[in-house]
């Protein structure tokens, strides 16, 4: 196996210059991921909003025609009528 030559520790420099490199890494991977957190929470909330109003839209819309549709059928005879009957199994599976 073969060794590797002696290498001497970094400088004062270069270890500072690292520190400041990753920190600033740290830094800046940080802010862009919660920049983009908050995009996408905002776009979750712009989201559940147009649904809640498109649910909201539907409900009121559907209350209005059965609304007049119970105005029409209240003056008028009813147009559904129940039809009644007995019936009787001829043949069952088994």
């Amino acid at each position: 196996m073969q060794q590797l030559p002696y290498r001497s520790p970094p400088s004062l420099l270069a270890r500072i210059i690292g520190g400041l490199v990753a920190v600033t890494t740290l830094i800046v991977g940080l802010t862009v991921g919660f920049a983009l957190f908050l995009i996408i929470l905002g776009l979750a909330a712009i989201a559940i909003l147009a649904f809640y109003a498109r649910l909201y839209w539907l409900r009121r819309r559907v209350e209005r025609h059965a609304q007049r549709a119970g105005r029409a059928s209240s003056g008028q005879a009813q147009r559904h009528q129940v039809i009644e009957g007995e019936y009787r199994v001829e043949r069952e599976r088994r």
